[in-house]
């Protein structure tokens, strides 16, 4: 095994994925909304108090998703238990 790489579907369309593909795409399953969102909100109202206030929305980059996927997996979130968290919990310097 060389590593690892992002591909698209049809790339399995000539090769069926192998048992450690199958296992990662389980593993990754509770996450694939989350990866493959394209949603954009609409700021209007909240950029004037966005501004006012100097405050930057991070552009949602790799260290950003990267730091979500981080969040995630430390959250256990792929249980599903529908954990509550604390607002301790959710801050992060």
């Amino acid at each position: 095994m060389a590593g690892i790489r992002a591909c698209e579907p049809e790339a399995f369309a000539a090769a069926p994925r192998n048992a450690i593909e199958t296992l990662f795409d389980r593993y990754v399953e509770p996450y694939v909304p989350y990866m493959s969102d394209r949603r954009r909100f609409e700021r209007v109202r909240s950029a004037t108090l966005i501004e006012r206030n100097g405050t930057r929305c991070p552009q949602f980059d790799f260290e950003m998703f990267a730091r979500c996927m981080a969040f995630a997996v430390e959250a256990d979130w792929h249980s599903g238990a529908g954990r509550v968290f604390t607002k301790a919990q959710t801050s992060r310097d």
